[in-house]
C-alpha cells in the first residue's frame, strides 16, 4: 500500500486547511508534509481536493503540482499545495474637500493624495490580519482646511474585508478686525 503525501507551502499560522481524498478529510495546520491516514492500494485512483481554505487569516490554497488526481503507480505521491494570504484594500471616503484642495494621507508609510470628494483606495493591498493606520499627512492649503477622521476605523487590523476610512474636511475660518487709533471716547465708526 502506498501513501499520498501532502506538501503545503506558505500556510500562515493559526489557520486550518482541510483537504479530502475520496471519503477522508485531512486538517493541515503547518507547512510540513503530511500523509492521509488511509493508504491506497497500488493501481487505485485518488483525487485530492481542497475542502476548506484557512480563515485565520483568510487564505486561498491551490494545487501547485498537477498530480492532485490520478492512479497510484508503484510509489508514494507528493501533492503540493500553495497557499497565499488574501489581500484587502484600504480606502478613504473624503467629504467637504474644497475645489482645488489636496489632502495628503498616510497608511503606514504609503502616501495617498486626494483631490476629490470621492472614495479612493491606497495602491497597496494589505494581507488579511495585518495592520493599517490611516492618518493625515498634510491638510489642504488652497483654501486652508482641516480634515479629520469621522469613522471609528482609522487604524486596526484587516479582518476579512476591505476598509473604508471616512474623512470630513472643513474650511478654516479667520477673524477680520480693525485697530483704530485716535478715536475720541464716545465717537463711533460705522
Amino acid at each position: 500500500r502506498r501513501q499520498r503525501q501532502m506538501c503545503i507551502r506558505d500556510r500562515s499560522k493559526g489557520g486550518v486547511l482541510t483537504v479530502a481524498n475520496n471519503n477522508e478529510n485531512l486538517d493541515v495546520t503547518n507547512n510540513n508534509p503530511i500523509n492521509f491516514s488511509n493508504a491506497i492500494n497500488d493501481g487505485s485512483e485518488y483525487a485530492v481536493s481542497v475542502v476548506t481554505n484557512p480563515s485565520s487569516p483568510n487564505q486561498e490554497c491551490e494545487f501547485s503540482s498537477k498530480n492532485f488526481s490520478g492512479t497510484i503507480n508503484g510509489m508514494n505521491e507528493l501533492i503540493e499545495i500553495e497557499c497565499t494570504t488574501v489581500q484587502y484594500k484600504v480606502g478613504v471616503d473624503v467629504s467637504g474637500l474644497a475645489k482645488g484642495g489636496t489632502l495628503s494621507l498616510l497608511n503606514n508609510s504609503e502616501t495617498l493624495n486626494v483631490s476629490t470628494n470621492n472614495p479612493v483606495n491606497f495602491a497597496t493591498a494589505i494581507n488579511d490580519g495585518n495592520g493599517y493606520d490611516v492618518s493625515v499627512a498634510t491638510n489642504p492649503s488652497s483654501p486652508n482646511q482641516e480634515c479629520l477622521i469621522t469613522s471609528a476605523n482609522g487604524s486596526g487590523n484587516i479582518n476579512g474585508m476591505d476598509v473604508i476610512v471616512e474623512f470630513e474636511c472643513t474650511t478654516l475660518q479667520y477673524n477680520v478686525g480693525v485697530d483704530v487709533s485716535g478715536l475720541v471716547k464716545g465717537n463711533t465708526i460705522e
